[in-house]
């Protein structure tokens, strides 16, 4: 099992937990941030020729300067065993005309969030749809334009024995 854990000074702390190498029934393409393009699974060669604005890093792909809905973000992909598993998605705090709700973006392709925490950081919402998990940390602020929001692949549990 691979964890990954991730901390920004001003935001919560998130968790991630992604099984690689299990098989699903389909490899679900990333609705948000004009990533539409990459799926769960796919390597990250094939990430960054879908995906030009993305740059081989390590195991995985990065883009310092990726612009969606007139707004900066970094962008983080973490590839395990083969297979795309996680991709983070920061938003550039010093960006101060960024018009994209990002709430508004992934309730729009995932619907609304099942989870929501208010920490002193700030607060984090929750999506799950199909094999796709998404927790998104707004500022402390709560303006929903500037977020670091973190996408994972979800594998079932393995079945109990009888």
């Amino acid at each position: 099992m691979l964890v990954l854990m991730r901390a920004l000074p001003t935001l919560v702390l998130a968790v991630l937990i992604a099984v690689p190498g299990a098989a699903l029934a389909a490899d679900e393409p990333i609705k948000v941030f004009g990533l539409e393009k990459l799926h769960w699974g796919m390597s990250a060669d094939d990430a960054v020729k879908a995906v030009p604005a993305l740059k081989a890093a390590g195991a995985g792909f990065s883009a310092k300067d990726y612009v969606h809905g007139g707004c900066k973000f970094t962008v983080t992909g973490e590839v395990a065993e083969g297979r795309l598993v996680a991709i983070t998605v920061t938003s550039v705090e010093n960006d101060p005309d960024c018009p994209l709700n990002i709430k508004t973006m992934i309730d729009d392709a995932y619907g609304l969030p099942y989870d929501s925490n208010t920490l002193n950081d700030g607060i984090t919402f929750g999506w799950k749809k199909g094999s796709t998990r998404i927790d998104s940390t707004q500022s402390p602020l709560l303006d929903y334009n500037h977020a670091r929001v973190e996408m994972w692949e979800e594998v079932p549990a393995p079945a109990k024995a009888p």
